[in-house]
């Protein structure tokens, strides 16, 4: 029993970080939601922030046309745009206010990203663990 569980152990190590390349999804997380790219982060926030300044109102600013343009950019312009789990990646709004307070430190904290993950791997990077992600992020 011991040699089989064994066994299985190390097929089930090879199959998530050979096959399904399992290190390379945490360090995309690790470059999108914690912004380790510094060209990434620059143009998501200079992005964001410029719409703020600009007077783009809550109505405006989380509309999918307007976040899938800024991650396209920020994606295409950098280094980790060329990652094969860039496509995984999207933006999610939590909330939609009635006004922006443009002084708040959490002025953009209904933005979020969200990363798709498919099974086997969601069984490891769950939605609470991509909710974490999440957290951090905001």
């Amino acid at each position: 029993m011991t040699t089989h569980l064994g066994l299985v152990n190390n097929e089930v190590m090879r199959l998530f970080l050979e096959e399904l390349q399992i290190l390379d999804h945490l360090r995309s997380l690790r470059h999108y939601f914690f912004l380790m790219d510094g060209e990434f982060c620059s143009i998501i926030c200079d992005g964001m922030i410029g719409k703020l300044e600009n007077g783009a109102t809550p109505a405006k600013l989380p509309n999918y046309q307007m976040l899938h343009s800024t991650l396209h950019t920020a994606l295409g312009s950098t280094i980790t745009g060329n990652d094969k789990n860039a496509e995984n990646l999207s933006f999610t709004i939590s909330d939609v206010s009635l006004k922006f307070v443009l002084s708040s430190p959490g002025v953009l904290n209904v933005l979020s990203f969200s990363y798709r993950i498919e099974w086997p791997l969601n069984r490891i990077l769950n939605p609470e663990t991509l909710e974490q992600y999440g957290n951090i992020f905001k």
